[in-house]
């Protein structure tokens, strides 16, 4: 058996033994593709090198299968971002195959995995690799192709890799809700057959939950520092009017001063900071504040004041270096040591955590990354706004 017939007969293996994966797996488009090295997807087609599986056992087209489409379940396709693809590729496959590892399936030979990273998020892994480039595998003997993770569209009709545009993000949107509809689907299929591990169903269930909106997380974030205190100095004028009754009121421009330190080093881009702006515009709009900008790399290179009377907001691309941070916390301790707040627009990719010491303020550190990062200390409540 070979080429397209393997992947047929593993993908009905999948279905009486691995029901989840089986079901997701049977929508995908079989695509020969012998440009690549391994296999790949792109959310809608599975690619494969016909020789490579050719030297494949069962149990291997099974974890190879199985391996795609916890490609597609984990949503790596959408979750990139401004990563480095080959760094993220490898990180994504260390957590997926380490997840397959837990459910029982036979490895692949020279498969990334290694048990450092279990229970790791892609995203923890990714950054840990790239803050240790020596760690990264590389080609050869260590082998971290396994399978490809390609943007949604990124792949010709024929299954070639094409250079085409990104998603956009009403793409990336719809292709989310898709693959969690698939999801569901397969997981009552899954438990229907007695086959849906307790694993596997609290991954599913994490990624099906619904999330807070980050945008509601951070208003509730300003509200609290803006309604921090009753105003006695003034009163509710119908109640004392109809009641007799002297009622105070809450200080809705009581926000006073806040803080932003804006990263600009070389991983941030101008539809980042495109998107910081706008964020920070929203805050002038809905409060009567002063906001503090301070941007950096690996230095303070800019401080800028902000008001209304400044809108609509556009921050300036200056640095473009490393990301090193302290100062900017430490310029706020000592020059804004009154704010209300401090919030940090960043890809949070800093690397001088421990040297960073917590503000007089509340911080707030909003990320486009999906970071999960244990240096990040317990003072700095995270969003990510990816």
């Amino acid at each position: 058996m070979k080429g397209k017939d393997k992947m047929i007969a593993a993908r009905v293996r999948l279905l009486y033994e691995n029901v989840f994966f089986g079901a997701i797996a049977t929508e995908l488009e079989l695509i020969e593709v012998n440009s690549i090295p391994t296999a790949g997807t792109d959310g809608k087609r599975l690619i494969f090198n016909s020789e490579f599986i050719n030297d494949l056992s069962k149990g291997e087209m099974k974890f190879l299968v199985a391996h795609e489409v916890l490609h597609l379940v984990l949503m790596s396709h959408l979750r990139r971002g401004h990563r480095d693809p080959k760094v993220w590729n490898m990180a994504t496959d260390f957590a997926i195959n380490q997840l397959l590892k837990d459910e029982g399936f036979q490895l692949i030979s020279d498969c990334l995995i290694n048990d450092k990273y279990k229970e790791w998020s892609s995203e923890k892994i990714y950054d840990h690799l790239m803050k240790n480039p020596e760690e990264q595998p590389g080609g050869g003997e260590e082998g971290w192709n396994v399978g490809q993770v390609m943007d949604g569209g990124s792949l010709g009709d024929d299954g070639e890799p094409t250079n085409g545009p990104p998603m956009t993000v009403e793409e990336k949107a719809v292709a989310e809700a898709n693959m969690k509809s698939q999801i569901q689907g397969a997981v009552m299929a899954a438990k229907r057959a007695g086959t849906m591990s307790a694993g596997l169903d609290r991954l599913v269930d994490a990624i099906c939950a619904p999330k807070a909106n980050w945008k509601d997380i951070l208003q509730r974030f300003i509200s609290e520092k803006a309604f921090s205190d009753w105003e006695f100095g003034t009163c509710h004028t119908r109640m004392l009017q109809q009641y007799g009754i002297i009622s105070p009121i809450l200080g809705g421009d009581a926000l006073g001063n806040l803080a932003i330190i804006v990263d600009t080093s070389g991983s941030v881009d101008e539809e980042q900071l495109s998107q910081f702006a706008g964020e920070i515009s929203d805050i002038l709009e809905n409060y009567d504040c002063n906001i503090t900008v301070i941007y950096i790399d690996t230095q303070i290179n800019r401080i800028d004041e902000y008001s209304q009377d400044d809108l609509p907001l556009r921050l300036h691309a200056v640095g473009s270096g490393g990301t090193v941070q302290k100062e900017a916390y430490d310029y706020v301790e000592e020059h804004l040591r009154d704010s209300a707040a401090l919030i940090a627009y960043t890809d949070s990719y800093y690397f001088d955590w421990k040297e960073i010491q917590q503000p007089s303020c509340p911080a707030l550190m909003a990320c486009t990354s999906k970071r999960l990062d244990n240096d990040v200390p317990s003072w700095m409540e995270v969003i990510d706004i990816s």
